[in-house]
């Protein structure tokens, strides 16, 4: 699971749904935050691209400061790439 660590005086509760950003940094590094959350730097990644995307995620478990989200890094930073990579579909006018 993610967890990241909550700003001061950001009120959350379980089941909230935060928005999750994840910026691909052309030095390989991974970011991840949110409105409610400071940035977290995760593993390099293999391709040295920069773009960026958000998802939503259930709140799981807070604790203090730290916030459980109901998915792991390594899934939330899959999805956003799957959707960032895939060809824009054209919508006929």
């Amino acid at each position: 699971m993610l967890v990241l660590n909550r700003k001061p005086f950001q009120k959350v509760q379980i089941g909230d749904e935060i928005q999750v950003w994840c910026q691909f940094r052309p030095d390989g590094r991974v970011m991840l935050f949110s409105h409610t959350t400071r940035p977290m730097t995760m593993a390099r990644e293999e391709k040295r691209v920069s773009f960026e995307g958000q998802i939503e995620v259930k709140i799981l478990r807070v604790r203090g400061r730290r916030i459980t989200l109901g998915i792991s890094a390594n899934k939330a930073i899959s999805i956003l790439r799957e959707e960032l990579l895939a060809p824009k579909q054209e919508c006929a006018a």
